[in-house]
């Protein structure tokens, strides 16, 4: 992965932690931190064409609206941060 999306580390943490079925305890972790903290992209990793930055934001926003309304599912989640991800490794 990209080491420009750091900034997205709470979602990784979270999709990871389902990915490798990790114990409740860290799942809860994962999940506590995804939710208490605001999912933002740099500016460095923001598109130079306008139509991906305005995509790439768009998933931004619905993310951190789901996170906002306590959603973690993993299936619900995990299609948003891939597309996201493809949408920033175009970029590179």
């Amino acid at each position: 992965m990209n080491k420009d999306i750091v900034s997205l580390g709470s979602l990784i943490n979270l999709i990871e932690s389902y990915e490798n079925k990790e114990n409740s305890r860290v799942l809860h972790l994962a999940k506590r931190s995804f939710l208490h903290r605001e999912i933002t992209l740099d500016n460095s990793i923001l598109s130079k064409d306008k139509s991906k930055q305005v995509k790439m934001e768009e998933i931004l926003n619905k993310i951190n609206s789901l996170r906002l309304e306590g959603e973690t599912s993993y299936d619900i989640l995990n299609p948003l941060f891939r597309e996201l991800v493809k949408l920033i490794d175009l970029e590179k």
